[in-house]
């Protein structure tokens, strides 16, 4: 599956056609809005950069932990101002990812297949960078 350059925010990571993992450093350039530049490479519209699909590896370089089955917590709850990040977990029946946010003891779901989606949820939701670690 291809991106789009209007998914992104700079610092995401994507995936690079070779396979390596590159973040985002400029994305739109002059006359071209589909433009993305990620360490040296870059590409315009839909060919070039794929997004980095949600794995228990991907998950593990976010600082989460596996928690038995396919559910993966932080040891301690990354906390952005008032709410707080708690965990992931693959539905069986539908293969997708759920992260789940808390504010004030109430939880709320966000369906995710890419990495891009969860920095940018992360983002939107606190203001702050997830940090991850490929």
């Amino acid at each position: 599956m291809a991106i789009l350059a209007n998914e992104l925010r700079k610092g995401n990571w994507l995936q690079a056609p070779l396979g390596e993992y590159m973040q985002v450093e400029i994305i739109g350039h002059s006359d071209v809005p589909d433009y993305i530049f990620a360490r040296g490479k870059e590409c315009f519209g839909q060919n070039g950069f794929e997004p980095i699909p949600l794995t228990p590896e991907i998950l593990e370089s976010c600082g989460l932990k596996k928690h038995g089955g396919y559910n993966y917590e932080f040891d301690e709850p990354e906390h952005f101002q008032n709410i707080i990040l708690k965990e992931c977990w693959l539905d069986g029946s539908n293969n997708e990812w759920y992260i789940v946010f808390e504010q004030k003891k109430q939880r709320f779901y966000m369906k995710a297949k890419y990495l891009h989606q969860v920095q940018n949820s992360v983002h939107v939701l606190t203001g702050k960078e997830l940090e991850v670690q490929l």
